[in-house]
């Protein structure tokens, strides 16, 4: 505790639990609200605290709290003419901070509305924890702010000393605005230089430099036309520079969104000022990804430079410990292909090996502990755990499981149409599937023994070999591409009728006969037709 333990009250029931913490014994006397009801009483029983507290201006419960506060917020907002902006993380810390919420409406002067928005709220939030207000129906702030207090006896009084404070902050603001507006964006990048982004990885200047040539690589890859190649080039060039900028030195959660404004303020296209701010995208695990191809391009060639950086000199994250939040950034990437590939075949196309590849070549005149091969399968195997995350995130663990341990994996699109075409499946209660998982374990045994190979029905005597034969055919042409759910889907069905014919054969006949000449040809073929399910999913993990 910051401060001494005053007083103890423990009860089961109406009784007193007898014990001492903190040198305090414990008894049934209490204290409501600090100013507002401050004498102490007894509490009769347990079940009456939350009750009895209340009555003292004490809201006990937390869901309460929140939501007296947050009713009196929006009526202080209607009353300043607007409505608040909302904020997740603020609402959980001012009820964390307040017994009673009471709402004081504060000002300051317009003209500090010549700051941009998130400036503002970046003065109101971060330091004051105040709530903005913003114009009914517009994109845009009223010159007021709305502070949750424990107690509002006096608010013109506390309104003043906000105020007070309010504008110095604004003011501050302010002079870094206008003074960051007076130097040249060209001047800043330079800067960069003076940033140290790793010591064995060189300086956030030549982060930029790689981000520049590995985002043209993935813009060529994904056949972008011509103006988009050179906004995306010249995203990646400017995308760092407000690191050095007074605004983001005294609000860092500001980098990005004072690149933007200060790469419109100078002339550049909103495309690429947009990407200097969306490139950080997606911003925590929930949050929305690049939306534009020169955004996205950037913030994936971003992800990609730091994780193949740390990766190929052994920062890669421990299970204790992971500093440079590399796990945040490969699902990151993942989201963006799976995301951006959801609406474009030519980002479903990009694989996460050649990714890896292309940044790998990046750090060229470093020294790293990893060669090029050693570092890509290291990150594709961290990667594929993120991955079966997402898998299941979207499905089921099983279903998770089942697609990620049939491996082909570099294209994380195909892998959620995987999966979303065998969650449905597994969700309509398809009965083969039983079936499938029985015929899987089977052939699972038959593969490590024997070599798949495709024997063509005259191979073959047994109608059961043949039909067989005929079936794997099947899935086997059904199979080889798997980019769309609906093409999973159809492998499905050719899945299910050789399951089924499979299930039979295994119930009444021996499949490996010692007596029979075309045993070993019947195991090859059950083994091929084993390696075609696996291309959808390893349907003995399905549960």
């Amino acid at each position: 505790f910051g401060r001494p333990v005053q007083w103890l009250v423990a009860l089961f029931g109406a009784d007193v639990v007898d014990t001492t913490f903190a040198g305090v014994r414990s008894g049934r006397q209490t204290r409501g609200h600090r100013f507002l009801a401050p004498a102490p009483f007894d509490l009769a029983a347990a079940d009456g605290y939350v009750d009895a507290l209340r009555e003292r201006k004490v809201l006990v419960d937390r869901q309460e709290r929140e939501r007296v506060m947050m009713e009196r917020v929006v009526a202080a907002a209607t009353a300043a003419g607007g409505v608040h902006d909302p904020d997740p993380q603020l609402v959980s810390e001012n009820a964390s901070l307040v017994e009673e919420p009471a709402v004081v409406t504060g000002s300051f002067e317009t003209q500090f509305l010549e700051l941009p928005a998130s400036v503002i709220r970046a003065v109101a939030r971060g330091h004051q924890k105040y709530f903005c207000v913003e114009q009914q129906g517009k994109d845009a702030l009223l010159p007021r702010y709305l502070a949750v207090v424990n107690t509002a006896n006096d608010p013109a009084r506390i309104a003043k000393g906000m105020d007070r404070v309010m504008r110095a902050r604004l003011a501050d603001a302010r002079f870094f605005f206008e003074e960051d507006k007076r130097a040249s964006i060209e001047g800043r990048v330079d800067k960069l230089s003076g940033i140290v982004f790793h010591n064995r990885l060189g300086t956030v200047r030549e982060k930029v430099t790689r981000l520049e040539r590995l985002a043209g690589l993935i813009a060529d890859a994904l056949a972008v036309g011509e103006g988009t190649r050179h906004d995306t080039l010249r995203a990646a060039h400017l995308c760092k520079f407000d690191l050095v900028a007074l605004m983001v030195g005294e609000f860092p959660e500001l980098q990005g969104e004072m690149g933007r404004a200060y790469a419109l303020f100078a002339g550049e296209p909103p495309r690429v000022a947009d990407a200097i701010r969306d490139h950080y995208r997606p911003i925590g695990a929930d949050g929305p990804v690049a939306e534009d191809d020169v955004a996205a391009i950037v913030a994936l060639a971003d992800r990609l430079d730091s994780l193949v950086g740390c990766f190929a000199v052994g920062l890669s994250p421990t299970g204790a410990a992971d500093p440079f939040a590399l796990r945040r950034a490969c699902i990151a990437v993942l989201r963006t292909l799976l995301e951006r590939g959801a609406a474009s075949d030519k980002w479903a196309a990009l694989r996460l090996g050649d990714l890896f590849t292309l940044a790998y070549d990046g750090f060229e005149d470093k020294k790293r502990d990893l060669d090029r091969g050693e570092c890509t399968k290291k990150l594709l195997e961290f990667s594929d755990e993120r991955l079966r995350g997402l898998l299941a995130s979207a499905t089921s663990s099983a279903v998770a499981d089942a697609v990620c341990t049939s491996g082909r994996l570099e294209h994380p699109v195909w892998a959620m149409a995987r999966a979303r075409a065998v969650a449905s499946a597994v969700t309509l209660g398809k009965d083969w599937l039983a079936q499938a998982r029985t015929v899987a374990k089977r052939l699972g045994g038959i593969s490590k023994e024997k070599s798949p190979v495709l024997h063509p029905q005259s191979a073959f005597e047994k109608p059961d070999d043949a039909a067989i034969v005929e079936l794997v055919t099947r899935v086997d042409e059904a199979t080889r591409d798997l980019s769309t759910e609906s093409a999973v889907t159809a492998a499905l069905a050719q899945a299910e009728g050789l399951a089924k014919r499979l299930d039979d054969v295994f119930e009444r006949t021996l499949v490996n006969d010692p007596d029979d000449a075309r045993t070993p040809q019947r195991l090859e073929l059950l083994s091929y037709g084993a390696s075609c399910m696996l291309r959808i999913c390893d349907f003995s993990r399905l549960v």
